[in-house]
């Protein structure tokens, strides 16, 4: 095993703590489509404290149509 390229050895005397394993389990949902998904991600990141006047609706909304607009310009070239 190594870690990019480093050596586990190496990564365990010269880098100690340097790297973690973190155990995930991860749900999918294949029924969503892009834009449902991106907009589930917009409104769990949505910061606490929005500027007057905006939801955390409007602003997921906004989120996913700006991140869906650019992917599909990478995607499309």
């Amino acid at each position: 095993m190594n870690y990019q390229g480093i050596p586990a050895n190496e990564m365990k005397t010269k880098f100690k703590g340097e790297a973690i394993y973190t155990a995930e389990v991860d749900d999918h949902f294949p029924q969503l489509s892009v834009k449902d998904t991106l907009y589930f991600a917009a409104r769990a990141r949505a910061p606490r404290q929005l500027p007057e006047g905006i939801s955390s609706k409007c602003y997921a909304r906004h989120l996913r149509d700006v991140s869906y607009d650019a992917v599909a310009r990478i995607t499309t070239r």
